[in-house]
């Protein structure tokens, strides 16, 4: 018995893994969220992928677009600001890499010569 005495940590530890998402699939069902609706979730996603916010980039105005959507949505269900001033933002700086060549993707075969090129724009 001592011979595998070592191991039972790892025992332990494999069967918290192993039940913990049992658990929770089991109570999956149990858990109601009120006002969820999938479609309203589909509905966001759909509305923030749109081409009016011209891909949400950091620093442009799609982004500042997208930003004011999301902060009407919150507003709209009760969420109450928690963030800098009483608003719903925060500072936040983020250094982006931009390349002013033309942005290109080549679909290769196993010899190494394109086969379809994509340009972007």
């Amino acid at each position: 018995m001592s011979k595998y005495k070592k191991y039972y940590k790892y025992i332990i530890i494999a069967l918290i893994v192993c039940i913990l998402p049992v658990l929770f699939l089991y109570n999956r069902g149990s858990i109601k969220i009120d006002g969820f609706s999938s479609d309203n979730v589909y509905e966001t996603a759909m509305e923030l992928s749109s081409s009016k916010y011209n891909g949400r980039r950091y620093g442009t105005s799609g982004n500042v677009m997208a930003v004011k959507y999301i902060e009407d949505k919150f507003k709209k269900i009760g969420l109450k600001p928690a963030g800098d001033s009483g608003t719903y933002l925060r500072e936040h700086y983020e250094n982006t890499r931009t390349y002013n060549g033309m942005a290109v993707m080549e679909l290769k075969d196993k010899n190494g010569s394109i086969v379809k090129k994509y340009k972007y724009g």
